[in-house]
């Protein structure tokens, strides 16, 4: 996903509605890395619904992030995909994998 120097919350929904929210949480992870900015798990739900408020949004309450999702798509990029590493405690980082 190529959206480099792109103001995300300028982008139509459509541009992300197929794509995973595991890509998407590794992209917001990239992105906060890119930044200098921790990428802590307060972090990265703030960040995942700054750029993509249609997939991480409470149901029912779309001015408000939904940490769950982040949490379980996290869960998922560590253990299942390999594409980063850390914890909600120490902060997260990407793999090699994560990077491609």
């Amino acid at each position: 996903m190529e959206i480099k120097g792109t103001n995300m919350t300028d982008i139509s929904s459509k541009l992300y509605s197929d794509i995973s929210l595991d890509e998407l949480v590794t992209y917001s992870i990239f992105v906060l890395l890119e930044e200098k900015t921790e990428a802590t798990f307060e972090n990265i739900v703030a960040k995942c619904f700054e750029f993509f408020p249609e997939k991480f949004s409470l149901i029912g309450y779309p001015q408000w992030p939904d940490s769950t999702r982040v949490n379980k798509s996290w869960l998922r990029c560590r253990t299942d995909f390999k594409y980063i590493k850390g914890s909600v405690k120490n902060g997260f980082t990407l793999t090699s994998k994560g990077l491609e």
